[in-house]
């Protein structure tokens, strides 16, 4: 498939897909993304350790809601 061709399988179609409103998927994704930013600012004052720590739960939770959205059926 050509990468200029759109893909009906982002994680935002898959959010309005199970039913949240626009409003509530750009809430989900602005969450997301403050929390990852945080987490990043956060490490700045860790230790290493610490801040592996704090990468793995982000990992941990981001592959966790990736495996939630992938069970969610994308068909028509």
């Amino acid at each position: 498939m050509s990468i200029l061709a759109g893909s009906r399988d982002h994680f935002s179609l898959r959010l309005r897909k199970w039913r949240l409103t626009t409003r509530q998927t750009v809430a989900a994704s602005c969450a997301a993304a403050v929390a990852s930013a945080a987490v990043g600012i956060l490490a700045m004052f860790l230790t290493p350790a610490a801040s592996l720590v704090g990468y793995g739960a982000v990992l941990a939770a981001f592959l966790g809601v990736a495996v939630w959205l992938k069970a969610i059926d994308m068909s028509l």
